[in-house]
């Protein structure tokens, strides 16, 4: 609830599943710490200076990783 306080509600809420492939972005910083199979409820933000990401894992109602990515700030994967 403190953080709908301060950001309001997300424009986008979603559940997914980690998996082994690998991710580009700024999740890069955190990815390869969370387990496989570990359940993540992803609250999306977005405003003028880009988009946050904030990740609960498992159903736990506390903040577990955040991601920010800059507006106009490009990720490609390394091949």
């Amino acid at each position: 609830q403190q953080i709908k306080n301060i950001l309001g509600d997300p424009y986008e809420k979603k559940i997914v599943k980690k998996s082994g492939k690998p991710i580009w972005g700024p999740e890069e910083e955190f990815w390869d710490k969370i387990p496989d199979g570990t359940k993540l409820e992803v609250w999306r933000y977005k405003n003028d200076s880009g988009n946050l990401n904030l990740y609960f894992a498992d159903d736990n109602n506390h903040l577990a990783y955040k991601a920010f990515a800059s507006k106009g700030v490009v990720y490609e994967s390394a091949q």
